[in-house]
């Protein structure tokens, strides 16, 4: 689908989509408790429908409700009692539901007693995303891995114990073992060999873990993080839970009433954001604030990697330079970020370079407008409506439809909003 985002105003306000960092975390959570667990949030996407798909394939229910009034969803999960003798678990296109469910599907076989058997498959470039060292710490914990990366087998049975990863590849390593180890009938020790990335996702892991009533225990040894995790754990259902809004997908909007307001315009107040968030991405507006301070600025975006592209459009919308630094892992998501974002800049007239962990922009103020490639990545296709609103002619974004990998509503919004998309 391919869309043609005219320059206009629109404002008003708008509340946040639900996390799905939360979502996904509660969803597992409550597929793995002791009794039912409805979840309510706004926004079902593409990868929360993967999660609940692999719920199901292990032999779990979930159940979404029609929206209420305000929009909200509500996901009834019933939880697995026993998995399959074998198991086929999509996982879509999402990185999180991949890394979360290749330890948890494991350890959900080892807590019935029995060997696993299953499998994981993804598409579009999820199965070229790493996923060597989580492999490996579930070989030398007792099962066999077909392969390093999707589609992959895997059998054996998973056991509690010393386990050791690097920490700068992803957080969703980590994650994934934190939410399966408990389930085990060992305690274990979850050692990290380099200093964390993205660390605030860990923060919403242990309290979605808290929520349900599992407990881990945090440490520092020789300045790296490490887990104690007793095993024999059961997730206990609080019953029914919400999932906060979330900052990543506000910053499309926080970024926008930006532009807008330096331009004269009302702008976009976004409700239903927690200010005092465990997310990373809380940091949004302390961000924005240096962007859009005097003078040209170098940012370190290791802890927030996901908000680079419409910051990035913002930077282009200041007439300074940006540098958005320490950004290798954006190379690794659902498109090469780095890359991508250059290519959506340079292809509505800005300027911008990158290196292999960098990308600067020299904005201008100003952007022609033409042609952009959603590059089959939520993220860029979002960035570029957003900078429609500093671009002199229309925007055509090409593959529009993977804002519904995280926020299908995107474009519902952004009309509502009094903005103009119209698909092609």
């Amino acid at each position: 689908m391919d869309i043609v985002v005219s320059r206009g105003t629109p404002g008003g306000s708008i509340t946040a989509p639900s996390s799905k960092s939360f979502v996904h975390r509660q969803l597992i959570a409550a597929g793995f408790a002791d009794a039912p667990t409805c979840i309510t949030y706004r926004g079902h996407s593409q990868d929360i429908a993967a999660s609940a798909a692999c719920i199901r394939a292990l032999g779990g229910g979930c159940c979404l409700q029609p929206a209420a009034a305000d929009g909200s969803r509500q996901l009834c999960v019933t939880p697995v009692k026993a998995p399959p003798a074998a198991a086929v678990l999509n996982c879509g296109e999402s990185g999180s539901t991949a890394r979360f469910f290749l330890p948890v599907a494991a350890a959900a076989y080892a807590a019935q007693g029995s060997s696993a058997y299953f499998t994981l498959t993804g598409h579009g470039r999820l199965p070229g995303r790493p996923m060597a060292d989580l492999c490996n710490a579930l070989r030398t914990h007792g099962c066999t891995v077909s392969a390093d990366h999707l589609p992959l087998a895997v059998s054996g049975r998973l056991c509690g114990g010393d386990y050791a990863l690097p920490g700068n590849v992803s957080s969703q390593y980590i994650t994934g073992l934190l939410l399966a180890l408990p389930l085990l009938g060992q305690q274990s020790v979850l050692r990290l060999t380099t200093p964390a990335v993205s660390a605030g996702y860990l923060d919403i892991t242990a309290a979605v873990q808290a929520g349900f009533g599992v407990r881990t225990e945090k440490y520092e040894e020789n300045g790296l993080l490490c887990w104690r995790i007793p095993g024999g754990q059961r997730y206990r259902s609080p019953g029914s839970v919400e999932a906060e809004g979330d900052w990543s997908n506000a910053a499309f909007w926080l970024c926008a009433d930006v532009l807008l307001r330096a331009r004269g315009g009302a702008g976009i107040t976004v409700q239903g954001l927690n200010a005092a968030s465990v997310q990373g991405d809380r940091a949004v507006p302390d961000t924005i604030a240096a962007i859009t301070a005097p003078g040209d600025t170098v940012l370190d975006v290791d802890a927030i990697p996901d908000l680079v592209p419409v910051l990035a459009v913002l930077a282009a919308g200041q007439c300074k330079n940006t540098t958005f630094a320490n950004a290798a892992r954006l190379r690794i998501k659902e498109s090469d970020r780095i890359a991508a974002t250059r290519t959506l800049l340079q292809s509505l007239g800005g300027s911008a370079s990158e290196t292999a962990d960098t990308l600067t922009v020299r904005g201008t103020g100003t952007l022609c407008g033409g042609e952009a490639d959603g590059a089959n990545d939520h993220r860029i296709v979002m960035a570029a409506a957003v900078a429609s609103l500093i671009c002199r002619a229309p925007v055509i974004i090409r593959g529009a439809q993977a804002a519904d990998k995280s926020y299908p509503a995107f474009f519902d919004d952004w009309r509502a909003l009094g903005g103009r998309a119209e698909s092609l």
